[in-house]
């Protein structure tokens, strides 16, 4: 059975909380430096993404620095909004996220 709330560790710098076909949620992960955090994707929701920092900070006790977006799919931007932090992401990003 698969655990849609707890995160899995890749390997001792990359962790990921596993896709939801069930509600459209795609994997969210981070990538654990040694002071910084990134997360790769803002999540389909606000929820999505909150679900996501629990689990890093419960899992590992980080809070993210940063967002990297791999592309504008609103599964992947709809969450940026409750971040609150930067994101980077390739420069068409904004254009896309526009038409949105």
């Amino acid at each position: 059975m698969q655990r849609y709330e707890v995160l899995v560790k890749l390997t001792d710098r990359v962790c990921y909380l596993p896709a939801d076909h069930r509600t459209d949620r795609p994997i969210l992960s981070a990538i654990l430096g040694t002071q910084r955090t990134a997360m790769v994707d803002a999540g389909a929701s606000p929820a999505h993404a909150q679900l996501f920092l629990d689990a890093l900070h419960k899992s590992t006790g980080r809070r993210r620095d940063w967002v990297i977006l791999t592309h504008w799919h609103w599964d992947h931007t709809f969450g940026l909004a409750h971040l609150e932090l930067s994101s980077f992401g390739h420069h068409h990003l904004t254009r896309n996220l526009k038409r949105l």
